[in-house]
This record gives C-alpha cells, sequence and structure tokens, in this order.
C-alpha cells in the first residue's frame, strides 16, 4: 500500500506547486506532471501484480499471450480472420505497438502511456480541478482496473476522450472514435447512447424519472443481466459466472446519492451531459445487485465522469477559501475507500510489486 500512498503525496503536492507555476501554463502542468504520476506507478508494475496479463499455463489467452500472438499475424488476417473472440482492433493495437519494442513490460507502459494521455487531454480541457480529478480516477476503481483489463481500460479512455469532442460538436469524430473503441472491447458500443443524453437538455425532473425506472426495474435485473451479458460480453462467459452473488448494494446507493447531490451544480451544457452520464452509472450499478463481477464494469464508462463531478461538487458546495483543505481531506477518505475495496479484488493490485521485485521469467 506504500506506493499508492507515495502516489497520492505526489498529487497532492503537484497541486500545491502547480500554484507557483503562471496561470497559463499551470493546467499543461498539472495534466503532465500528475499524469506522469500514474504512468510510472503501471509502467514499474510487476507482470504479476494484476491479473490476465501473464496468469494461466501456455496458451492462455492473457495480455501476453494476444501480445506474442499479434506478432505471428498479419494485419489482413488481424483484422478479416480472427475468430478467437478478441476484438481485432485491440490484436492490431498490439502488433502496431509490438513494432517499437517486442518486449512486454514495455508494451504494458506504452499502453498506460495511451490511456493516461487520452484521460489527461480531457482533464485540461474541462476539468475544474485537474489533480483533484486524477486523484478520483486513482482512488474510485478506474485506475485499479487498469493494472488488469487492457482492453476495456483502453476502450474507455477512447470513449471518454471522445465524449470531449461529442459536447463541442463534432458527431463524426465521436462516432469514429467509439467505433475505435468498440473494436477494443465491443461494450464500448453502449456509449453511442451519449449521442442522445447530448441532445437532451439536462433537468432534475428527467433525471429523477430515469432513477425512479431503474428502481421500478430491480426485480427484473436477474433476467436483465442474463440478456444484457448474451450481448455484450458474447459469449465469453457463462451466465452462472455472470449471476454472480452480487449484493452492491452500498454502492448503488452512493451513486443515487451522487445523481440527488448533482441537482445543485450550474445548468450548463457540460455540467447537463456529466450528470447525465452519472445517472447512467447510477443505473448500471443497479446490475451489481445481481452481477457484481462482470456487469458492473461497463459502467466504468459512464463512471469516468466522476472525475469531473467531484470537482464541480467542490464548486458548487464548499466556500472558495476551505475548498482545498476539504479537497484535501476527501482525497484522504479516497485513499481509504481504494484500499478498503481494492484489497481483497481479484484485480491482485494490492500488495503492488514492482517488475524487479517479482520478474517475470
Amino acid at each position: 500500500m506504500t506506493i499508492y500512498i507515495i502516489l497520492l503525496c505526489y498529487l497532492l503536492l503537484t497541486d500545491a506547486i502547480s500554484s507557483l507555476i503562471p496561470e497559463k501554463r499551470r493546467r499543461f502542468f498539472q495534466a503532465i506532471v500528475g499524469g506522469f504520476g500514474l504512468w510510472i506507478v503501471l509502467s514499474l508494475r510487476s507482470v504479476y501484480c494484476g491479473v490476465d496479463l501473464v496468469q494461466g499455463g501456455q496458451g492462455d489467452r492473457n495480455y501476453l499471450w494476444m501480445f506474442e500472438n499479434a506478432q505471428t499475424r498479419s494485419f489482413s488476417e488481424l483484422l478479416f480472420g480472427y475468430t478467437d473472440r478478441i476484438e481485432p482492433g485491440w490484436m492490431i493495437l498490439c502488433k502496431l505497438l509490438s513494432y517499437i519494442s517486442d518486449n512486454f513490460i514495455i508494451f504494458l507502459s506504452l499502453i498506460a502511456a495511451i490511456q493516461i494521455f487520452l484521460i489527461g487531454f480531457v482533464l485540461k480541457k474541462t476539468s475544474k480541478d485537474i489533480l483533484f480529478s486524477y486523484i478520483v480516477y486513482f482512488c474510485f476503481g478506474m485506475y485499479a482496473f487498469s493494472f488488469s483489463g487492457l482492453r476495456q481500460a483502453t476502450s474507455i479512455a477512447i470513449t471518454f476522450y471522445a465524449s470531449y469532442h461529442l459536447m463541442r460538436g463534432k458527431l463524426s469524430l465521436f462516432v469514429l472514435l467509439v467505433i475505435v473503441a468498440a473494436t477494443m472491447h465491443i461494450s464500448a458500443l453502449l456509449f453511442f447512447i451519449a449521442i442522445v443524453f447530448n441532445r437532451i437538455r439536462y433537468n432534475n425532473r428527467n433525471a429523477l424519472t430515469i432513477i425512479i425506472i431503474v428502481l421500478l426495474l430491480t426485480p427484473f435485473l436477474g433476467w436483465l443481466t442474463v440478456s444484457l451479458s448474451s450481448i455484450i460480453f458474447s459469449g465469453r462467459y457463462d451466465v452462472n459466472a455472470i449471476l454472480d452473488s452480487g449484493g452492491a448494494y452500498t454502492m448503488f446507493a452512493v451513486y443515487g446519492l451522487l445523481v440527488l447531490l448533482g441537482f445543485r451544480f450550474k445548468d450548463n451544457h457540460e455540467n447537463g451531459f456529466m450528470r447525465y452520464m452519472i445517472v447512467m452509472a447510477f443505473a448500471i450499478q443497479s446490475l451489481g445487485i445481481v452481477s457484481s463481477a462482470h456487469l458492473t464494469r461497463i459502467g466504468y464508462f459512464f463512471q469516468m465522469f466522476f472525475l469531473l463531478y467531484f470537482p464541480v461538487f467542490l464548486e458548487s458546495y464548499i466556500n472558495k477559501r476551505a475548498r482545498k483543505f476539504i479537497m484535501f481531506i476527501g482525497s484522504v477518505f479516497f485513499l481509504v475507500f481504494f484500499y478498503l475495496t481494492t484489497k481483497n479484488s481479484p484485480l491482485n493490485v494490492i500488495p503492488y510489486s514492482f517488475l524487479w521485485q517479482i520478474p517475470y521469467n
């Protein structure tokens, strides 16, 4: 856990130092230096820090196998003839990065760089507090997921970047980026719903209506879970794996509370779109009642907007003089949340191990 405490301190120190930077360069400094801290922790991790990287026996479809397998196939084969239940865009990305280096450790570092760059770009352009947004990303589950779920984490970063262009009226670019994201992980297609919410003016009545519909659908979640799993995961998981013990009532309630607290935000297009994305995160989190292991992961496409939500929350509820202090307290709270939700996680992120501590043989 020490490395994560150091990472939080690094982000908080970067925030303090940035106050000494001229305002014109401050946001660039925060985005680059803050993102570097997140990237270096990902890059220096052991391949055993995070599941699915090298786990399993020879021939298992872990990420090492994907990276090595992509190098042996042609681009045309990967694009048109590859039927191994792995999206072709991901395999093509693996092949492209192998031209830079065929070292798996460097590959992981490059994937992390792509993810952090895309997220950092959006934060630099839109976040009310870039460093606090990074802290939310670090502690609220999305960062821990990026240790293992490389395909979906990359897809999520692309859709988050795509949303920036959608809010600026670049629909064609948004559609292209979401399609690219879907070639990494098919679940990204769900993010096309963002087009609808971008066209609908946000109001609290609409948000309440969606909350009520979600609550009314709760008795049917088992059926919905089976139906969605067959569409989204395309046979990758059996139904018994999807319908696990569930029981994620606490996070479901927390997300609902956060939706309600957003009612006080300033009424503008970006805030409205962001709040709709949080409403969608709440709706998908309801599936955690019956399937906490798999389907709630698609909520990360919308949970990414918590990175923008919490800085606006501070601005809306906290006096400007007390904002930095509350941010510090909130950051400590988020780190505790990170520890409690990750220490027994199958993602195997805690304890952290450096690549030289447990080298891959």
